[in-house]
């Protein structure tokens, strides 16, 4: 199934995603010889709110795509190219599609003409069956 479209990889989801801030980044300064040094910091005061605030760009991008999708003004997979953090050039890659006919997919028109073989190559890819991927209600909030 998915593991021959993306072997080793597992899906992230943007939507229910708790992100850990406690880790350390990268910093280097120069010593007195004016040679740079290595070292780790823990505690560097605007990671946290850096961070936050780039997660919430995702989740509101998610929602956005969800209510359009319920407005039916994008398909389905608009919704879970957000919710993978995903975006048309990457899952042309990965589905064997190309890109101009994943743009005409992103269509709620065209979407409900897909094949069954080409959505199975989507729903592998976004980890999920087909019935959830034409329902996007039918997954977890």
């Amino acid at each position: 199934m998915s593991e021959e479209i993306r072997p080793n990889v597992k899906i992230i989801d943007a939507e229910t995603l708790e992100v850990n801030l406690d880790y350390e980044i990268t910093h280097y300064k120069m010593d007195e010889n004016g040679n740079y040094s290595h070292c780790m910091l823990a505690n560097w005061g605007g990671k946290e709110l850096t961070n936050t605030q780039s997660w919430e760009i995702v989740k509101e991008r998610i929602r956005d795509a969800k209510e359009k999708v319920m407005k039916n003004e994008v398909s389905p997979i608009a919704y879970f190219m957000e919710k993978c953090i995903t975006d048309v050039s990457t899952l042309s890659k990965y589905v064997g599609i190309a890109k101009w006919r994943i743009k005409r997919h992103l269509k709620p028109a065209i979407f409900n003409k897909i094949n069954t073989k080409v959505l199975q190559k989507y729903a592998d890819f976004f980890q999920i069956d087909i019935e959830q991927l034409k329902n996007i209600e039918s997954n977890k909030k």
